[in-house]
């Protein structure tokens, strides 16, 4: 489990960590819980995103699986398709 392991990192050092975590994850394929507030983060390293609301106890207010081959690029069509289609769907309160 990892929880916001990059959230204090610059967004060079964030990109070489993601690529770390991508790496170690195909040479060992084990199940990995990615905790992050980053939707764009999420989609680029898992399978599977699950929305979290409210305050503690949290409940699921989505789940999206992600159907997008490895490796993935921040910048291709699909990609950002899914990222709006996710960030849409998130009700935030104002």
């Amino acid at each position: 489990m990892l929880d916001e392991p990059f959230g204090q990192l610059d967004a060079q050092t964030r990109y070489l960590m993601e690529q770390e975590v991508l790496r170690i994850w195909e040479m060992e394929k084990k199940t990995v819980l990615f905790v992050t507030n980053n939707i764009d983060e999420a989609l680029y390293l898992g399978d599977r995103i699950v929305i979290m609301a409210g305050k503690l106890p949290g409940k699921i207010q989505a789940i999206h699986e992600i159907p997008l081959p490895r490796p993935r690029e921040h910048d291709s069509k699909s990609f950002l398709e899914l990222l709006k289609k996710i960030n849409e769907s998130i009700q935030l309160p104002l």
